[in-house]
């Protein structure tokens, strides 16, 4: 699988695509019900064996070479070969550990959009499913802490820039998924290897997305940019900041619109409005 699966990711046909969601999501199901079992079952054999007591040393339970069958013999090597649930366990993790990495390295810049939405969509299963349970710590703790990092951070919020707008949207939806209680609820107190909040930096993204789509006037940039204040609006502790939020992107809009008054050709490329009426229509 580990293999394969990359190939599967960037193919064209986007029902192959959606095929390839579908099994990735049942294995998500099934990686945390077989981990929750395996847990279980490996602190049901550890107890068990403090429990046990000691052999006495006494030979009388051992078979004899006369006592010895072929059927006694195929017996042995079944129980030597069989896996221990420990070991078993340790594979299911060492298998997410990878998954989580590959899953990551989908979102490269220089990746296609199929690796881009493929992966995006992998990983709102991922984080929506048992294995990231939705709690405060919920991307500290193993194995969510795996997959969001500051390198998965960043690289989805370059993803709110795409000239996709589903994969703007999804990464928009992924970043939304970190807050523990919905809407509104504030974002979280740090991402593993982040200097700083991570409201701090969607805020230091948000104003390199404002200065792009100032410059370019595109509307994957505008776009972009008012998903940015959505997720700012989303992040804030009250509706107190989030009506200032508003407050601001009425008066960038209103300041626009004044310069569109004065100079209307000049303020098509230079005060372009899309990204804030998208803004407003996002928060």
């Amino acid at each position: 699988m580990e293999k394969h699966l990359p190939s599967f990711y960037e193919d064209v046909d986007p029902r192959i695509r959606y095929d390839v969601l579908g099994h990735s999501r049942n294995i998500i199901r099934r990686l945390h019900n077989s981990i929750d079992i395996l847990r279980k079952e490996t602190l049901r054999v550890s107890k068990k064996s403090k429990n046990k007591e000691p052999a006495s040393g006494s030979t009388d339970s051992l078979p004899t070479t006369e006592q010895v069958t072929p059927g006694d013999i195929q017996k042995n090597i079944e129980v030597t070969e069989t896996i221990s649930p420990l070991e078993t366990l340790r594979r299911h993790e060492k298998f997410i550990e990878w998954y989580a990495k590959f899953l990551k390295e989908e979102l490269a810049p220089t990746a296609s959009y199929q690796r881009h939405i493929t992966s995006l969509r992998t990983m709102a299963y991922f984080l929506k499913s048992g294995l990231a349970k939705r709690d405060e710590a919920s991307i500290t703790s193993w194995p969510a802490s795996l997959l969001i990092d500051s390198t998965w951070f960043r690289s989805v919020l370059d993803l709110l820039m795409d000239p996709y707008d589903d994969v703007r949207e999804t990464a928009a939806s992924l970043i939304m998924l970190l807050q523990h209680n919905g809407s509104m609820s504030g974002p979280p107190a740090h991402i593993n290897g982040l200097h700083i909040t991570p409201v701090e930096e969607l805020q230091a993204f948000a104003q390199r997305a404002n200065g792009l789509a100032q410059r370019t006037a595109r509307a994957d940039h505008c776009d972009g940019a008012a998903r940015t204040q959505e997720l700012l609006c989303r992040w804030t502790s009250g509706f107190g900041e989030a009506v200032k939020i508003l407050d601001t992107i009425l008066l960038n809009l209103e300041t626009k619109l004044s310069a569109a008054e004065r100079d209307l050709a000049a303020a098509v490329l230079q005060a372009p409005v899309h990204g804030d009426f998208a803004s407003i229509r996002y928060t």
